[in-house]
């Protein structure tokens, strides 16, 4: 359904509306309704509106209003995007590991010792292939 207007330039809703924007649960709206505490008039249908006013005015800004504020938005956001690089972390993490332990199994197998502390494999490759330069490089 569709928000009506009054000359005043009011939202009227029905108790659907009003439900569906977050004021209340329908249940609410209809005992506040009944008990007088929140004023209606009878629409289309007879189908009872209420002034956006009044519901604001009884039940506060509606959910959909304060859940959706430019801060929350931001964090939902923020929060997606965290997870998302953090999903990306976790898998290069687990790639690197596969490398490292491939590399690892490598260097066993050609009986070339583990790296010593201080001696990183980028070093360790890093020596193997100058020494193959040299040796390929008759100066």
């Amino acid at each position: 359904g569709t928000l009506r207007e009054t000359s005043r330039d009011m939202a009227m809703l029905t108790v659907n509306q009003a439900a569906r924007a977050g004021y209340a649960g329908r249940a609410t709206i209809y005992r506040k309704l009944r008990s007088g505490e929140l004023p209606a008039r009878s629409g289309e249908n007879d189908q009872a509106v209420i002034n956006s006013a009044d519901l604001e005015r009884v039940f506060g800004e509606p959910r959909s209003h304060r859940e959706t504020s430019h801060e929350s938005i931001r964090d939902i956001a923020e929060t997606a995007q965290l997870r998302a690089e953090n999903s990306l972390l976790r898998a290069e993490n687990a790639d690197l590991r596969l490398q490292r332990d491939r590399l690892m199994s490598l260097l066993e197998q050609a009986s070339v010792p583990a790296p010593r502390s201080g001696l990183t494999l980028r070093r360790l490759l890093g020596r193997r292939a100058r020494a193959r330069a040299r040796t390929q490089d008759p100066q």
